[in-house]
């Protein structure tokens, strides 16, 4: 599947790369992780394709999930 953007939700702002995503469909939930994000500009605008679940990339979205965790958890101790 792939994910969009809403007024709501915005890549960026609520999701990013390495974020997990999940589309219900019949009533059973898929789930997988956001991959890459291609933007492209013309005459019509931006456009941004998302990709959710590349097997090639799951090494790399793992060490960014566990950058972002650090960063965080690095952040929560400088505020002590």
């Amino acid at each position: 599947f792939q994910p969009i953007e809403s007024d709501g939700l915005r890549f960026g702002r609520d999701f990013r790369i390495g974020d997990v995503v999940s589309v219900d469909i019949d009533d059973v939930r898929f789930s997988d992780v956001v991959a890459s994000a291609d933007a492209t500009l013309n005459s019509s605008g931006l456009t941004r394709t998302l990709t959710v679940g590349r097997e090639s990339t799951a090494g790399a979205l793992s060490l960014v999930h566990g950058i972002r965790t650090l960063a965080r958890r690095v952040s929560a101790l400088e505020r002590i």
